[in-house]
């Protein structure tokens, strides 16, 4: 049997609070753009693109994340173990993308549909997180798709 990492760490430290996530949001190097930096530029360059429908993620904004992480941390018993802070919304890639296009303003004139298992690198598919014990911890739900990508687009709007 195989046991993660992170939760071998946390069984033996019955203290610690490991937090799985994914986020996303903006780094501005031109050089090494996030996905976010990239799915933009592309869209506005009207560039082509493979969106993904068979890649699955959490995506949360790096803001709503940090908000998230910091309310837990206030609590007067910090919760440990091992925590899924993310979207509750499992969505794949291509959907993340219509996604930024629409709340964007941009088209997807050049993007098809594409699958991961044409990839010569191996990785999973299915990165989705259950988020049910953090949102009862919290009090809260955590931000939808729509929710994470209104955020980026106001982060994106006030940057430039």
């Amino acid at each position: 049997f195989v046991t993660s990492k992170p939760k071998l760490f946390a069984l033996t430290n019955g203290k610690s609070l490991i937090i799985r996530t994914n986020i996303v949001g903006f780094r501005g190097q031109a050089e090494r753009p996030t996905f976010v930096e990239w799915a933009i530029n592309s869209l506005r360059n009207k560039s082509e693109m493979t969106l993904f429908v068979d890649y699955y993620t959490s995506s949360i904004s790096v803001a709503q994340f940090s908000r998230a992480l910091f309310d837990l941390l206030s609590m007067e018993t910090s919760p440990c173990g091992i925590l899924n802070l993310a979207s509750p919304m499992v969505s794949n890639k291509r959907e993340f993308i219509v996604e930024i296009a629409k709340q964007f303003g941009f088209s997807l004139e050049k993007a098809k549909d594409g699958s991961v298992a044409g990839l010569t690198s191996q990785r999973a598919n299915s990165l989705g997180l259950d988020v049910t014990k953090a949102e009862t911890l919290l009090g809260y739900s955590l931000p939808s798709l729509a929710d994470v990508v209104k955020q980026l687009r106001d982060e994106y709007a006030n940057a430039c």
